[in-house]
């Protein structure tokens, strides 16, 4: 039960950290979406670098680890979901203040919410597996006996190409519905779908992986 709930924190903090890098995201897209999906990555980076629980970085490894692992994956979730939700309702509780800044912040994230919510359901499924892909190589090569700086430049990477190219990212939008206020029946079937598609993408590139290295896909090797 302690474990469960170390995770859980750890879990809502990664959220709070996703929160982080998609209001980083918000505040420079207009700028150039190129450095904004650099930037977007330093969530990410001290994710991992914390070593802390991101729902998008462990479900890859579901195939490797014991039954048991899917109460984790759940928790991880549910714990994401918080970060991530708690902090877009706190951003936009902070519309009563009349700051510019933070109403040109919650219009970008509206207007991304709309993007997403307005592409059809078998598109965000395909880009919910191509983000799945991205995220799995930056979390496995993170994991290898690698050089630092290739671990740095494969988390900053992946993520930057994955937020440029429009790829879905279940717990990043979750931020951005929340902060958008965009939240519905529709809104939580799309995340559905990218919850889903998350994880196929980043288990089909597990499996693809560790075939081309000859390795067994069930069980740690």
């Amino acid at each position: 039960m302690k474990q469960y709930t170390k995770i859980l924190f750890s879990s809502i903090f990664s959220g709070v950290l996703i929160s982080l890098g998609g209001t980083i995201f918000l505040s420079s897209k207009s700028i150039s979406l190129i450095l904004a999906g650099f930037l977007f990555a330093f969530g990410l980076f001290i994710i991992i670098t914390l070593k802390m629980h991101l729902y998008t970085g462990k479900v890859g490894y579901v195939l490797e680890n014991k039954p048991s692992y899917l109460i984790e994956l759940l928790i991880v979730l549910v714990g994401n979901a918080i970060g991530t939700i708690s902090m877009g309702y706190m951003l936009r509780a902070c519309l009563s203040f009349n700051d510019t800044r933070l109403l040109e912040l919650i219009n970008s994230a509206e207007a991304v919410s709309n993007t997403k919510l307005s592409t059809s359901l078998l598109t965000s499924f395909i880009l919910s597996i191509l983000c799945g892909f991205m995220i799995y190589l930056a979390v496995e090569v993170s994991r290898r006996e690698v050089h630092q700086l290739s671990k740095i430049v494969a988390i900053f990477f992946a993520v930057a190409i994955f937020v440029i190219c429009g790829m879905e990212h279940c717990i990043a939008n979750m931020f951005y519905f929340s902060l958008a206020n965009a939240w519905s029946a529709d809104a939580l079937l799309y995340i559905l779908v990218m919850i889903v598609g998350n994880a196929i993408g980043s288990v089909l590139l597990y499996i693809i992986v560790r075939l081309a290295e000859g390795k067994k896909i069930i069980g740690k090797n």
